[in-house]
């Protein structure tokens, strides 16, 4: 057994070093961490990845980051704040049970104050019913960016563009969903830091160097399924103790009897690129990829025809291929039809660090859509790109017909008001319990206010004044009116991190003992998976 009074002690301190750790990084003038582990040196502010190399042996903030990781995969955003939220009850509700307070009462005013937040939200929300260009959407774009790209609109706009492409009306042609959005880093240097391609690029070269870069406006066809389908443009090649065979290609044995009859097998393999060849041009088609290879000859004959081509693609890059130029995948040239050639904008092949990629763009007609990040040090574009999954996800909210609500710690602020009046309605202990609950809710503009180095103690008096749609806009470090450019959040967001703040907190608060358990010690720290799957972390589904 340990000391009861100790071990509580200890779950809250450790919850509230994790808030504090949290709310430093708040807002996209928050500060960065520097990690070092066994294996690397992190410097993020992703609190995602510093909980995935942090050993969080406090049970307590291991409860309040799995609360973070839940909201991350089920909501998309706001585990940040969560985490702030709940760590500010716990330390006020640590003051208020050595003031004697009973824990039923601080979890019941607890519970009264999250409902009294919760009920008033609708009252300052703005529906988003301009669709995909409606201004609110922007402003929920570039709150939900953690870092100070949230100013470059070229980012905003990919962001946009790429929440298009897979919103509802695209969704009922689109069946894979937000696979159709792939995230690469950009191997060309000197571009913006996110950049959306209506299209595909692949690390293929022509298979003839001969053979067109460039290609405006091209009609492309994608030929061979994978494994074990299609033929491909190529010649068999005979041998006499049997033929070829590998993954995509068809398997031959012939064994010739005379050298004429082996002449004669060639030519007849000969005449069947050709047919393959000419079936291409009939379909008036620029350029063609195949699963599986192109001998010589077929390349000879391409080239002649004026018919780019590439080779061996993978069944993912061909699917993800076809469903951008707006085609469909022929298992055989022969079956291919003109209704299955697929078109770009351009189709351009450039060299990279002595690596050749071929960028096919402009697929109007397509559903897949490549986001490009660019920058010189890995970790800062993995961080970039899970701002943009959590900016895309946003955006698909409100599309959809959601609602925003005021940001830059503006709601928070109207909720702790809200709170605040609820209390003085009530005639017991539990009104102190809900002054603790709204002065919480305020901590997330103060530390807005103060990472982006103004004083929260004036700014946030007057953000409490200026009441209606307003919020610290920390680009400006001044108050301002956030409809409909923002800073914006999803309604939604904020209601599931109100309410989950406050259940962590109440179960935490519950807590009048802990007891340690017997366990192998390869487990000692593992039980509660705090990394966000990187599947369900780019989820769409509303709650």
């Amino acid at each position: 057994m340990t000391d009861p009074e100790l071990s509580e002690r200890l779950v809250r301190e450790g919850v509230v070093e994790l808030g504090d750790l949290c709310a430093s990084s708040l807002g996209p003038f928050g500060g960065e961490t520097l990690l070092e582990t066994d294996e690397e040196t992190l410097v993020t502010k992703d609190i995602h990845r510093l909980i995935d190399h942090l050993e969080l042996t406090n049970p307590g903030a291991r409860l309040v980051a799995s609360g973070a990781v839940e909201q991350k995969e089920r909501i998309g955003d706001g585990s940040l704040t969560l985490i702030v939220l709940a760590a500010g009850l716990i330390e006020r509700a640590g003051d208020l049970l050595e003031d004697g307070f009973s824990r039923r009462t601080i979890e019941q005013g607890y519970h009264r104050a999250g409902r009294a937040a919760v009920d008033v939200l609708p009252k300052h929300a703005r529906p988003v019913d301009g669709g995909i260009e409606d201004p609110r959407i922007e402003g929920a774009i570039r709150a939900a960016f953690a870092r100070r790209l949230a100013t470059d609109d070229s980012l905003v706009d990919a962001v946009r563009d790429a929440a298009d492409l897979v919103s509802s009306e695209r969704r009922d042609r689109n069946r894979n969903g937000f696979e159709d959005l792939i995230f690469e880093v950009n191997p060309e240097r000197g571009g913006p830091p996110v950049e959306l391609v209506r299209g595909v690029v692949l690390e293929r070269e022509p298979v003839d160097p001969e053979m067109a870069t460039t290609i405006d406006a091209p009609r492309i066809a994608v030929v061979g399924g994978g494994k074990k389908a299609g033929t491909g443009i190529e010649t068999r090649d005979p041998r006499r103790a049997g033929g070829r065979s590998g993954k995509g290609r068809t398997s031959v044995s012939y064994d010739p009897d005379t050298p004429a009859a082996l002449e004669t097998f060639s030519e007849r393999e000969s005449a069947d690129v050709a047919r393959q060849v000419r079936a291409l041009e009939a379909a008036d088609v620029d350029a063609v990829f195949c699963t599986m290879g192109i001998n010589d000859e077929a390349k000879s004959q391409l080239q002649a025809a004026g018919i780019t081509a590439f080779r061996r693609l993978t069944s993912g890059m061909a699917t993800h291929l076809a469903n951008a130029v707006g085609g469909s995948i022929a298992m055989e040239v022969r079956l291919l039809e003109p209704e299955m050639v697929g078109t770009a904008g351009r189709l351009r092949t450039f060299e990279e660090d002595g690596d050749t990629y071929v960028r096919v763009d402009g697929c109007r007609d397509g559903v897949v859509g490549t986001l490009l990040f660019s920058n010189s040090i890995g970790e800062i574009s993995a961080e970039v790109e899970r701002d943009v999954r959590t900016a895309i996800v946003a955006a698909l909210g409100l599309v959809d017909g959601g609602s925003v609500v005021p940001g830059g710690g503006g709601i928070e602020t109207r909720l702790a008001a809200a709170v605040r009046d609820d209390a003085r309605g009530t005639d017991d202990r539990q009104a102190i319990a809900m002054a603790a609950f709204a002065d919480t809710l305020e901590d997330v503009p103060r530390a807005l206010i103060d990472n982006a180095g103004k004083d929260s103690l004036d700014e946030l008096t007057a953000l409490r004044a200026a009441g209606g749609s307003s919020g610290f806009d920390c680009f400006a470090g001044e108050i301002v009116d956030t409809d409909p450019n923002g800073p914006l959040l999803p309604e939604r967001v904020v209601r599931t991190v109100v309410e989950s703040a406050t259940e962590v907190a109440c179960t935490l608060v519950r807590v009048d003992d802990v007891l340690p358990a017997n366990r192998p010690e390869e487990s000692a720290v593992d039980e509660i998976d705090t990394t966000p799957d990187p599947e369900r972390d780019f989820a769409w589904r509303r709650s």
